[in-house]
């Protein structure tokens, strides 16, 4: 394509605006790429701190069960929070029945 005149001026006069249309999207998906990068590290480490409450509640959980074994206060204490576990998993919830 030859440069005359004419293709000049329609660079002229659009060229500016193709330049800002691709820098606004450029913006907008560096931006967008950013939330989703955020986004994921936060999920990340909601995930390990998940894992390492259980870790921990699975340490002490198996410290209380070998004392279980010589101390009846903490078999009793085991036992009682077992039932009331059992029992709340086992009552519907809320949501079940109702349509949407």
């Amino acid at each position: 394509m030859k440069l005359t005149e004419t293709n000049f001026q329609l660079v002229v006069r659009y060229g500016g605006i193709a330049l800002a249309v691709s820098c606004v999207a450029a913006i907008y998906l560096v931006m967008r790429y950013v939330e989703v990068y955020r986004d994921a590290t936060r999920s990340v480490a909601q995930a390990q701190q998940l894992v390492l409450r259980q870790q921990a509640l699975q340490g002490v959980l198996q410290d209380f069960a070998e004392r279980a074994k010589t101390d009846l206060k903490v078999l009793e204490i085991l036992q009682r929070n077992q039932l009331v576990a059992v029992t709340a998993s086992n009552q519907p919830s809320k949501t079940e029945g109702v349509k949407p």
